[in-house]
């Protein structure tokens, strides 16, 4: 395969710790830290994550349809 040069547009780095909390129809809970998450659109406030679909998170969400992604502060990163 050829490298291709995307140029200075693209970056994804650095970008927050970002955790994906969800619970699954049978009432236990999850937490995963997700490698990819954005901001999409500031109106109305839209955020994407990336899921693995063999994550639990992924099932969780797919079964109940809720999850919350949290941002974590710089200072509790080191936590994540």
């Amino acid at each position: 395969m050829q490298k291709r040069q995307l140029g200075s547009c693209v970056t994804f780095f650095p970008q927050p710790t970002t955790l994906v909390s969800t619970i699954g129809s049978d009432g236990q809970g999850n937490i995963m830290t997700a490698s990819w998450a954005g901001i999409v659109s500031k109106t109305p406030p839209t955020m994407a994550v990336s899921l693995n679909k063999g994550r639990k998170s992924y099932q969780n969400i797919h079964e109940t349809g809720d999850f919350v992604v949290n941002m974590v502060p710089a200072p509790l990163a080191v936590e994540a």
